[in-house]
């Protein structure tokens, strides 16, 4: 059923209407002289007035096409690149829309050799990618019908990184079958991705979405952490929680495809002991680093809380490996 006359579409097209009478102004007014410089400078402060509304409407309406998406469109768990694993253990965009809804006009029966029809989003997936994404959900700063519409989009993602790493950690596999996952996990990462970034329609926005799912690990073990800062009488402010995390980020990223949490690594080589013995010297490493960094903006007592927090992660990542070694690839 065509939306063109939805309410929040006839709403930008007023926006876009007095946009364009505002311009239209601006030639005329710029024709006479007096008070040229500052009829000018109000009209330009009205037009990026009238672009901010914009931007928040065609967002509108996008949450609003997404609500009404057929459920089988962003339901389907999937095979997740750039996906790490944050549970310490082993989207269809507008192309996908369409073949959905050609298969929906075919009838309830359909044709025979039509795809089958994916499960409808459950509320307990929805609301586990709310607990999830809801700093993220603050930070974005989404109306109700557009946190929906993204909380939709984020299980799906989700759903692709717990298939994927569920699938590698089968030790039959072979290290082509392992890339072929992956490669198809990609691929679907891509397409959710794809998706979100036209629903937030602002690069700023999707940047922001893309950075928080890169750090989705640091975000566990902060959360992890943050016990030991408190029990110890000297909690990080949000503040010190972010240059932390962001710092633990850029450490780990120069791990490149030999990160311990990436799909890269369980896809693409051996897990042995050596390569156990190397990660863990690289952990090593990167919390000295971290402890020198923190002298700068903590105090000494948080640096010894530190200390200890990594010195307890790092027993985790140990088991990790180990388990990561009992299904690596042949």
């Amino acid at each position: 059923m065509s939306r063109i006359f939805t309410p929040v579409a006839a709403m930008l097209l007023l926006a876009l209407v007095a946009m364009g009478t505002t311009v239209a102004s601006i030639g005329l007014w710029i024709t006479r002289p007096e008070d040229q410089s500052t009829r000018v400078a109000l009209l330009e402060a009205k037009v990026r007035e009238d672009e901010v509304v914009i931007a928040r409407l065609r967002k509108q309406q996008s949450a609003a096409n997404w609500s009404h998406a057929p459920s089988s469109l962003i339901t389907s768990p999937g095979g997740a690149s750039g996906v790490a694993d944050t549970e310490g253990g082993a989207g269809a965009g507008k192309a996908a829309a369409g073949q959905q809804a050609q298969a929906a006009a075919a009838g309830p029966a359909g044709d025979a050799q039509a795809a089958p029809v994916a499960p409808v989003m459950t509320d307990r997936r929805l609301a586990e990618a709310e607990a999830r994404y809801a700093g993220l959900i603050n930070q974005l700063a989404l109306q109700p019908d557009e946190k929906e519409a993204f909380k939709t989009l984020a299980a799906r993602r989700e759903d692709i990184r717990k298939d994927t790493f569920a699938k590698l950690a089968d030790p039959s596999l072979t290290l082509p079958q392992r890339q072929a996952i992956l490669a198809d996990a990609k691929a679907q990462v891509a397409q959710v991705d794809d998706s979100m970034r036209q629903f937030l329609n602002n690069d700023t926005d999707f940047n922001t979405f893309q950075k928080w799912e890169a750090q989705s690990v640091e975000r566990r073990q902060m959360d992890e952490m943050r016990p030991v800062f408190a029990n110890n009488g000297v909690p990080l402010s949000p503040e010190q929680e972010a240059t932390l995390q962001d710092q633990e980020w850029a450490l780990r990223s120069s791990n490149g495809q030999n990160d311990p949490y990436s799909a890269d690594t369980m896809a693409g080589r051996r897990i042995d002991q050596n390569y156990i013995n190397s990660s863990l010297a690289k952990y090593d490493a990167d919390s000295l680093t971290l402890e020198r960094q923190a002298a700068s903006y903590m105090t000494p007592a948080q640096v010894q809380a530190l200390t200890a927090g990594r010195y307890q992660q790092r027993g985790q990542l140990e088991a990790r490996l180990l388990t990561m070694a009992r299904s690596s690839a042949r």
